[in-house]
């Protein structure tokens, strides 16, 4: 990683995507062969390898860092974190492991050089606006979606890229009710019920996804109802509350679509509308 900063640092480093992506991927190739292993790990289902919030701590933590200079490339660690995250949530979906993703996705993460412990899915630089990445959702979920055109070894694991995204999104999907859920813990039910636009903690940009590629990770999500229903049981949230606000979540979804719709696009659909009549 040092040397990696060394050799864009002294640079003139330049601000378009494509190349911030270029070398993004550049210095995420350091971390290829841990993600591997990591997600072998998942994958094993083994309670031994089931906590990995400390892979995290390294990765936003790396030894000998200078917290000075340019930000792209001091909080090239957040863009780390983010790829792993996404690795990481996308082999727990696709191994049916939710309640995995869950737990990671709450873990509190403190940065060096920072005061401030926030859970995972709340870190904005971490779950999709890494500022190496461009810092704007929609680019960063084209690098995360396209990994497996760069690295080909994703596609062992995941058995084809197509399957690689779908879990992809059933993760975003599983981190979105995530939001509702600690939204709903925290008393934050007062600006669902409201009208006004509400600011998401997880990125929405995974709903524009093909129509095919969203159902078959709902479906996904799916498998496992029991799962689903830890992400509030766990915290001592009745379902019936859940099931009150879910219409006032659906409608800001919905809200946040139509806003940053694009032409073609269909901004009424959410895939994940009739959560709560799939369930039963």
């Amino acid at each position: 990683m040092i040397k990696w900063r060394n050799k864009y640092e002294t640079n003139n480093f330049p601000r378009d995507i494509k190349s911030l992506q270029e070398i993004a991927l550049e210095g995420a190739n350091i971390y290829a062969i841990i993600f591997s292993i990591a997600l072998a790990g998942i994958e094993s289902g083994r309670e031994k390898f089931a906590n990995q919030i400390s892979i995290i701590d390294e990765i936003l933590n790396p030894r000998d860092w200078n917290p000075a200079g340019l930000t792209v490339i001091v909080n090239f660690p957040d863009t780390i974190a983010c790829v792993y995250q996404a690795l990481n949530g996308s082999m727990c979906l696709q191994t049916h492991q939710l309640s995995l993703a869950t737990k990671l996705a709450r873990s509190n993460i403190t940065k060096r050089f920072e005061n401030l412990s926030l859970p995972l899915f709340k870190r904005h630089s971490i779950v999709g606006w890494p500022e190496t990445l461009g810092q704007k959702s929609t680019d960063v979920w084209s690098f995360l979606a396209k990994l497996p055109e760069k690295w080909n070894w994703l596609t062992d694991p995941f058995s084809s890229a197509q399957e690689y995204k779908e879990s992809l999104c059933a993760y975003y999907l599983a981190l979105s009710i995530i939001e509702l859920v600690d939204d709903i813990a925290r008393g934050n039910e007062k600006q669902l019920l409201q009208n006004n636009e509400i600011t998401f903690d997880v990125p929405l940009i995974f709903m524009r996804e093909d129509f095919e590629i969203l159902r078959r990770a709902y479906r996904l999500l799916l498998i496992d109802k029991d799962q689903i229903r830890d992400i509030w049981e766990s915290k001592k949230i009745k379902e019936e509350k859940v099931k009150e606000l879910w219409p006032r979540w659906i409608y800001h979804l919905k809200n946040w679509n139509s806003r940053a719709s694009i032409f073609g696009f269909d901004s009424s659909i959410i895939i994940h509308e009739n959560l709560f009549d799939e369930m039963e």
